[in-house]
């Protein structure tokens, strides 16, 4: 049975006054695809590993912090005027044997990972530090032995002391374009705990993942990674980004986000936009599965193309225009055409959904928002005071990023999201008192944020 492709338009406003000048308008478009009976399509999935030092030092679980505390060998300290732990004398050997190392969980993640691929599905790993090197080079997940042997190589390799991301980068995009089928979804997950040296250079492979529609998924683990650069990588190339508190959930992350993948029944899923003369496309917005504002795509003859990447059944996106309409006498006018393609699994365009957005202008009429669009907006107001505020923090404008924390916090209660309005509010109150945001809480507010418009 073929892939069923759906678009479904929803307008913050049907009706503009006539001849009223320009007007703001909203514009979402929910897109999904499904099809009850058809097999996913086939995966090639690029594990893209940091294996710098930081990587292979043993981190203490909760089980163990508690007993360091018990044994009063942790202690709270105060730390530029915040509290941290500190642990006096070292961990003793009874205990250390206990703790595992990043690279470890990685290494456990992985085989656990490739039992649950098909036969049909492909697995490669590159590790990188200075250098990166392919450890497993598009394997077959069932030779469960050679594959063992490999990612040994994760904990027990030397791969120098630095962090270069983009080397690696390069080479995954390589070996995925070099052995890629129309019928494979292609897929990156990054791993790191850290920061990578080559930020600029990272960005700009990320557009090139974008325009070969291989979404980048981000994994950060701790506190100490560049959060924005691993947003950017996922945003710009369609994929996930996620944030790892604790180096043993990394098995039960990667799980999940191997699954997802496996789940695709469409790829090189694209958005075909056409405006109307007059209409400007001021700000896109992807809104699900999570927040970010997306680069506006160049228009030829008032047309562009929005990529949308691979596409997973019982799973739909959305995105969000803000558009800018020009004034109209009265009567009813055609202001957007949206097309929604994609390929099936086996690589063959399917037909295409499209909606039209028209809308009418009437002498004196009154502008009011759909309540449909109205919660979206809302929560969309509220991602941009709190990514604003933590970027005027991070250049100095306490004043400023404080005033806009607190009201994100009023947006939030109103919301009804009363966790997230107590962690921004704690984020505002330390920032008033101290003049900078802690890097963990930073991080965290960033993630969660994200996730205010993600109704799945």
């Amino acid at each position: 049975m073929a892939v069923d492709l759906h678009l479904n338009l929803i307008t913050s406003t049907s009706t503009l006054p006539a001849r009223a000048g320009v007007r703001l308008l909203y514009v979402l478009l929910e897109t999904s695809a499904s099809s009850p009976q058809i097999q996913p399509a086939p995966l090639h999935c690029c594990l893209v590993v940091d294996c710098s030092p930081s990587m292979r030092v043993p981190v203490a679980d909760e089980t163990m912090f508690r007993e360091l505390m018990r044994r009063g060998l942790a202690n709270e300290v105060m730390l530029d005027g915040l509290p941290v732990w500190q642990i006096s004398g070292g961990i003793p050997a009874d205990l250390k044997g206990r703790a595992h190392s990043p690279s470890r969980w990685v290494i456990q993640a992985v085989g656990g990972a490739a039992e649950r691929l098909e036969p049909r599905d492909r697995l490669s790993i590159i590790a990188f530090a200075d250098a990166a090197q392919p450890v497993v080079n598009h394997h077959t997940p069932s030779a469960g032995s050679t594959l063992r042997s490999a990612i040994a190589q994760l904990e027990r390799g030397d791969f120098g002391q630095h962090t270069r991301l983009a080397p690696a980068l390069q080479l995954a995009l390589d070996l995925l374009q070099s052995n890629h089928t129309p019928a494979r979804s292609d897929r990156v997950l990054v791993l790191t705990d850290g920061f990578v040296e080559d930020e600029a250079a990272c960005l700009e492979l990320a557009g090139r993942f974008g325009a070969a529609q291989i979404p980048i998924s981000t994994l950060g683990l701790g506190i100490e990674f560049q959060e924005q650069l691993l947003l950017a990588l996922a945003d710009h190339s369609g994929g996930n980004a996620l944030l790892l508190r604790d180096p043993q959930s990394i098995p039960g992350i990667l799980q999940r986000e191997l699954g997802r993948a496996s789940r695709v029944i469409a790829n090189r899923a694209r958005l075909d936009l056409r405006l109307a003369q007059g209409v400007e496309l001021r700000r896109i917005y992807r809104v699900r599965p999570a927040l970010a504002e997306l680069s506006r795509p160049p228009l030829v003859n008032r047309a562009g193309q929005v990529p949308l990447g691979a596409l997973e059944r019982h799973s739909g996106g959305a995105i969000l225009l803000e558009l800018l309409a020009p004034p109209h006498p009265d009567g009813e006018f055609r202001l957007l055409r949206a097309s929604f393609s994609a390929d099936d699994p086996d690589g063959v365009a399917l037909p295409p959904a499209s909606r039209e957005l028209v809308v009418r202008y009437a002498t004196g009429a009154v502008e009011t928002i759909d309540p449909a669009l109205q919660p979206l907006i809302e929560r969309l107001a509220a991602w941009r005071l709190q990514t604003q505020a933590l970027a005027a923090a991070a250049q100095g404008d306490t004043a400023g990023a404080t005033l806009q924390l607190q009201a994100a916090v009023t947006r939030l209660i109103d919301l009804g999201e009363h966790e997230l309005a107590a962690q921004t509010a704690a984020t505002a109150d330390q920032l008033a008192a101290t003049g900078s945001v802690e890097p963990g809480q930073a991080k965290a507010l960033r993630y969660a944020t994200r996730r205010l418009t993600d109704d799945g």
